[in-house]
């Protein structure tokens, strides 16, 4: 079965009506002993518009294409195959699906990164770290910043005569920097 829930001669058939119609276009991979198909930029930024007018049609179907790689490789996200698009564009799917809480389950499981790296090379990995860096360190880059804010500030703690609990800091609080 294909990512679409069809067999492979299906997908060529439709495949095939939209090259007869100058819809698309085919070079064959041998990396991949497949052909790989490309719309032309004005196509899809029409389609892109299309779904602009929808957000939330627009949303679902990110989230859909991803269903069906994140299920093709059973949900173990370094299994997900080269098919020289995925990992080019991962990041841009999940931000697109608004599946937020996927990116430090994926960017940060080392199986997936192994497969980014032999894919795309470490320089898409790093576009996707610096582009999606909140979202990737999301809480963990919370508590990384407040494990770094206690460990520049002395709190003291000091019984008043009157046995209540006063916090006194050393130095000043740093300002959050700026992502």
């Amino acid at each position: 079965m294909t990512y679409w829930d069809m067999d492979r001669y299906e997908v060529e058939d439709i495949m095939t009506e939209f090259l007869k119609k100058s819809l698309a276009q085919s070079e064959f991979n041998p990396d991949l002993d497949s052909y790989v198909y490309s719309i032309h930029d004005l196509q899809l930024d029409y389609l892109k518009g299309q779904l602009r007018e929808d957000p939330e049609r627009e949303k679902k179907l990110h989230q859909h294409f991803l269903e069906q790689y994140f299920r093709r490789a059973n949900y173990d996200y370094g299994a997900i195959e080269d098919d020289s698009y995925i990992h080019n564009n991962f990041g841009y799917h999940l931000y697109k699906s608004e599946q937020f809480s996927f990116f430090p389950e994926i960017y940060l499981n080392l199986g997936f990164v192994e497969s980014m790296l032999k894919a795309s090379g470490p320089v898409d990995l790093l576009n996707d770290y610096k582009k999606y860096e909140e979202h990737i360190m999301g809480l963990v880059g919370e508590i990384c910043f407040a494990i770094e804010l206690f460990s520049r500030v002395k709190i003291l703690f000091f019984r008043t005569t009157n046995t209540s609990t006063i916090w006194k800091i050393t130095r000043p609080l740093p300002a959050p920097s700026e992502p």
